[in-house]
């Protein structure tokens, strides 16, 4: 049925998107987070004028809370938001070991990083 050597080809946009999938099933009742935002994302980018942010403001927003491993830890974030969780650390430590999302890391790390 397949070739011999049979390699998919998947574009990291679409990876990312399946992905995000997969992080909501950790918290439950929390669906579609990282799409609603990544859609808030990309609408201030483009609001802002800076359009060479978008593609890379729209991957974080789909896996800002891969570091997020638990429904606990979900249900503790729900309930309080804070850095001091850990999972921005987390996350970042894993995009930052992906090429393609490396850049990315710090995003992730100051995500719930509160404003002054």
């Amino acid at each position: 049925m397949f070739p011999e050597v049979w390699s998919p080809q998947v574009g990291l946009g679409r990876a990312l998107f399946v992905l995000s999938d997969a992080l909501d099933l950790v918290g439950v009742d929390d669906v579609f987070h990282g799409k609603r935002v990544a859609w808030m994302a990309r609408h201030l980018v483009d609001t802002l004028g800076e359009p060479e942010l978008r593609q890379d403001a729209h991957h974080a927003s789909l896996v800002h809370d891969c570091g997020v491993s638990s429904t606990a830890l979900h249900g503790l974030l729900v309930r309080r938001i804070t850095s001091e969780d850990g999972h921005s650390e987390a996350g970042a430590r894993l995009v930052s070991g992906f090429g393609p999302l490396a850049h990315l890391a710090d995003v992730i790390r100051y995500h719930h990083t509160p404003w002054p």
